[in-house]
């Protein structure tokens, strides 16, 4: 299956914008656009506090993989993302299943395990044809998000947009439509 999709440029696509595409298309878009806002979020400082704490004794932690993948930590050759609470379990199964999917382009065939350290659970995650099939569709719709020129409209809150980074960025009052 793998034959029927282009290896991205690893500067476009990553593990951590398919996550942002699932939960929000429009997050994905600043985030591919360069308007980074997660250094500042306090959710996201919870996140890396329960990445930094959480299996410590691991000695391959932060694995990068060419540049564009980070994972986690690796361990007798099997995936581990470490993730602070499941509300977003999908993307993050959909983030694990990009980084076995390069791997496989690699030669690399493994699983991955997605821990929740503060739910005291973990998930093993396998790279399923029908995975695999979303994670085409959803790699697909990235690129096509990307040559956008405006990021997509978010009509209404949604209950995660609370925790957001960009909270401010897209429900700002006084903000203006464009011409």
């Amino acid at each position: 299956m793998t034959a029927d999709y282009p290896t991205p440029s690893p500067t476009q696509l990553t593990g951590t914008l398919v996550q942002y595409y699932l939960v929000c298309p429009r997050k994905c878009w600043l985030s591919l656009h360069g308007m980074e806002q997660e250094a500042e979020s306090d959710w996201v400082a919870l996140g890396r506090l329960t990445h930094e704490r959480t299996f410590a004794r691991q000695s391959l932690r932060e694995v990068d993989v060419d540049g564009f993948m980070k994972i986690d930590f690796t361990s007798e050759g099997v995936v581990h993302e470490i993730k602070h609470g499941q509300q977003m379990e999908h993307a993050h199964r959909l983030q694990v299943a990009f980084y076995l999917y390069h791997l496989r382009l690699r030669g690399v065939y493994t699983h991955g395990i997605l821990h929740y350290p503060n739910q005291r659970r973990r998930e093993v995650v396998e790279l399923t044809p029908e995975l695999e099939q979303e994670l085409h569709e959803v790699m697909r719709q990235i690129e096509q998000l990307h040559q956008q020129e405006r990021p997509p409209v978010v009509t209404e809150p949604m209950s995660i947009c609370k925790h957001c980074a960009y909270q401010e960025f897209c429900w700002c009052e006084d903000e203006e439509e464009p011409e």
